[in-house]
């Protein structure tokens, strides 16, 4: 907000130095009601710069209030989330009582399905199947950390291609 007021302060000045420059000259002003004839552009300039002032001060209320807002929206957002959070960490440190229970909140295993050749399903689609266990295995685990990092830096090159 400071750095509003000073901008509005420096146009308000500028203004008033080019109605400095010009304290002798006398124009008619002509506006909705009438006309002012002979006004001093002193005078003229000094109230362009009071009403660049006010509605400088007017705006910059408002785009406070307005971040404040923003603000308080985005914090009950976060704090929400934070809760949510921490019910998760207490039910996954909590864990579940028994191996049986364990067992039972597990998915099932799905089937491979019939295989006509080595890696090669009844509708001819090799690289759907997997050839050979290590291949299963190793497609459920997560990828290091490193692989996410290459395929984000080579994202980040066809992006910029």
């Amino acid at each position: 907000m400071r750095d509003i007021l000073i901008v509005v302060l420096v146009i308000a000045l500028a203004v008033m130095v080019l109605g400095l420059a010009n304290y002798d000259g006398h124009a008619d002003v002509s506006y909705l009601f009438g006309t002012w004839h002979g006004a001093s552009l002193l005078a003229v300039l000094g109230a362009v710069a009071a009403l660049v002032v006010v509605v400088g001060l007017v705006v910059a209320v408002m785009a406070a209030a307005q971040s404040g807002r923003a603000r308080r929206k985005l914090e009950a957002e976060l704090e929400r989330t934070f809760v949510r959070l921490r019910e998760a960490e207490a039910a996954a440190l909590a864990g579940p009582a028994t191996p049986a229970a364990a067992l039972a909140d597990a998915p099932a295993a799905q089937p491979a399905g019939p295989e006509s050749e080595e890696g090669e399903t009844p509708s001819g689609d090799a690289e759907a199947a997997p050839k050979d266990d290590a291949e299963a295995a190793g497609a459920s685990q997560p990828r290091p950390a490193a692989d996410a990092a290459d395929d984000a830096e080579a994202a980040d090159s066809a992006a910029d291609s």
